[in-house]
């Protein structure tokens, strides 16, 4: 296999470089990556790419050179020659100055790692991969977010995440938690409950996911999921399947 060399653009300084990190310390301790933050967020990002790019799609946008454009004092970083680049975002459902229909585009354009780049929506935002009550925990399937409490959420993770420190979590942890968000995933585009195999993480479709949640949005809820964590299965998706195989129960999966 190729040796990768990973960019990861993310939303924040915070939560997602310091999540990033320990998983892939705990993960995969060799993989080459650099991080570079955004400190904005995603619909800040669309509005940019409306203004600048409108027909983005159709023009085969380079992301690197789109995000140098605006970059004062850390070009350099996108002059690197990188194998994969993932884009890390919240969804935002609560932000005043919405932009769905250039987001729900990105979610199209973005879809290859290794090519254009690929879209990570967390929903609604990065702390999703802990909003789970327990390892395992099967009521995850069907955790919903009400709109009444889109401006609380990371309070509620907080009371309500069996642990509020990424620091604390070891490979197990980690491995489990992506099997949660890929079996809520998988519950999510096929409406019923399926376990995880590699050719139904291979069908994976991240826009028919967008669209889910914002037409669950227009209904006063989203469900609760992180994307960003199948960055474990992206590295080596047969690996990933294959632990999961051997060591079932001590993975501490709902199913």
């Amino acid at each position: 296999m190729k040796t990768k060399n990973v960019l990861f653009i993310v939303e924040g300084t915070n939560d997602e470089p310091h999540f990033i990190k320990q998983l892939l310390s705990k993960c995969y301790p060799s993989y080459n990556y650099k991080i570079y933050s955004y400190e904005a967020n995603l619909h800040m990002l669309a509005s940019r790419l409306e203004k600048d790019y409108a027909d983005f799609e159709d023009d085969e946008l380079d992301i690197l050179l789109f995000l140098k454009s605006y970059e004062e004092s850390n070009k350099e970083i996108f002059d690197l020659k990188y194998t994969d680049v993932f884009m890390i975002f919240d969804f935002e459902p609560q932000h005043p100055d919405q932009h769905f229909d250039t987001i729900q585009k990105m979610t199209r354009y973005f879809n290859q790692s290794d090519e254009r780049g690929k879209l990570f929506i967390n929903y609604p935002m990065m702390q999703s991969y802990r909003h789970l009550k327990s390892l395992a925990d099967q009521s995850f399937l069907s955790s919903k977010l009400l709109e009444k409490d889109f401006y609380h959420y990371k309070q509620i993770v907080s009371n309500e995440s069996f642990n509020n420190d990424v620091s604390n979590y070891d490979y197990t942890t980690f491995m489990s938690l992506t099997y949660h968000h890929l079996a809520k995933l998988l519950f999510i585009q096929k409406n019923e409950i399926v376990v995880p195999t590699l050719s139904n993480y291979d069908a994976i479709d991240y826009a028919k996911i967008f669209d889910i949640q914002y037409e669950n949005l227009q209904k006063g809820f989203i469900w609760i999921l992180n994307t960003c964590i199948l960055i474990l299965i992206d590295y080596k998706p047969s690996s990933f399947f294959e632990q999961i195989q051997k060591h079932t129960a001590s993975f501490l999966l709902p199913f």
